[in-house]
């Protein structure tokens, strides 16, 4: 499986505002990065859970009490927490499995979990397939969204892709701010090729 639980320790500032309770201000952090792409988990973060605050003796001392450290010039104090955490990690290699979104003559959108983009470009189709363009004027359903008109069909039996597919992970893209919102996105390349690789 692609989720994993991860208990990192990761160092987070805590504004004036929330020094008396500085939980507040980790629970706010974390939050915010919820379905987001996060480096230091190497993955996206689906949840969290209990967090604890570690004591820096290499930059405290080891008579230090407390849970964080101000720091300079600067009014936000810095602490180490180490917190549970719930995390999508696909790698190169994975198969995965997610419902067909979107099927186009250069590529084949796939919803992984309901939630996670991937895209299976036309070059890892496999030969067994091949685009049927379908014009207005044909008697099946034209797709309203659109998009182009048409299905990927397997050449020999004719049968349709189906509503969900199966593939191997070729590629991971970090799309880094995406939508404004200082976070990244994670999106995955996918191949139905037997051998992708080679």
């Amino acid at each position: 499986s692609a989720f994993e639980i991860q208990y990192p320790i990761l160092t987070l500032s805590i504004p004036p505002i929330h020094a008396h309770n500085p939980t507040i201000a980790v629970g706010e952090q974390l939050d915010s990065l919820v379905m987001r792409f996060v480096p230091p988990l190497n993955g996206v973060l689906v949840s969290h859970g209990q967090s604890y605050f570690l004591v820096d003796e290499e930059r405290t001392g080891s008579r230090a009490r407390g849970s964080a450290l101000i720091d300079g010039d600067g009014a936000f104090a810095t602490s180490k927490v180490a917190v549970e955490c719930c995390v999508w990690r696909p790698r190169v290699g994975m198969k995965l499995r997610g419902a067909i979104s979107l099927e186009a003559p250069s590529h084949v959108s796939v919803l992984v979990h309901e939630t996670f983009n991937a895209s299976i470009p036309s070059s890892h189709m496999g030969k067994e397939w091949h685009w049927v363009h379908r014009s207005e004027h044909d008697e099946e359903e034209v797709d309203g969204s659109g998009g182009v008109a048409g299905y990927w069909e397997r050449k020999e039996t004719g049968e349709r892709l189906g509503s969900h597919v199966e593939f191997v992970v070729i590629g991971l893209t970090i799309l880094a701010n995406v939508g404004g919102g200082g976070g990244h996105t994670l999106a995955l390349c996918g191949s139905l090729l037997d051998r992708p690789f080679s």
